[in-house]
């Protein structure tokens, strides 16, 4: 079996984004920690580490790629509205606390993984439209979406 990784924490992602950001922009980071943590207190992922170790990892992603505070923000928040039903967030939360060009981004990952497919050539085929249109519109929607996934490929234990 895979030997755990190490779980990134608050002040790693803190520590990373330090590296690159204005002082002035590291409290937003921390305001948005708060508000996913608690947004996603008791959920936790598959393989039974908590979901906030999750978007801490792909918020972590996003800041060693030293993109701006949105996309970090949008890291934390990206599986936020996915989870409506669990969370109780929506976009309009979103976008009063943390501006319109985070709540677009996270909207925009979210529906990048939200539609049902007849087929495998139907999935394939939409996947592509979905992200030309992101792409199109802000490419930080793919940027939050691809670190989500590499982060879920991270975690993957193969048998032997």
């Amino acid at each position: 079996m895979a030997q755990p990784e190490h779980h990134i924490t608050i002040d790693d992602l803190l520590n990373r984004a330090r590296g690159y950001l204005p002082a002035q922009q590291i409290p937003l980071i921390e305001e948005a920690y708060a508000f996913a943590a608690e947004a996603h207190a008791g959920q936790v992922r598959p393989n039974g580490d908590p979901y906030i170790s999750h978007v801490l990892s792909v918020a972590q992603i996003l800041a060693a790629m030293r993109l701006d505070v949105d996309t970090i923000v949008s890291g934390l928040f990206h599986g936020i509205l996915k989870e409506n039903a669990a969370t109780g967030v929506d976009e309009a939360q979103i976008s009063n606390k943390f501006g319109r060009d985070v709540a677009h981004i996270v909207s925009g990952a979210t529906q990048i993984a939200e539609v049902q497919y007849n087929s495998k050539i139907d999935y394939q085929a939409e996947n592509i439209r979905k992200m030309l249109l992101a792409m199109s519109t802000d490419i930080r929607v793919l940027l939050v979406k691809l670190a989500d996934r590499l982060n879920d490929m991270q975690i993957l234990d193969f048998p032997p």
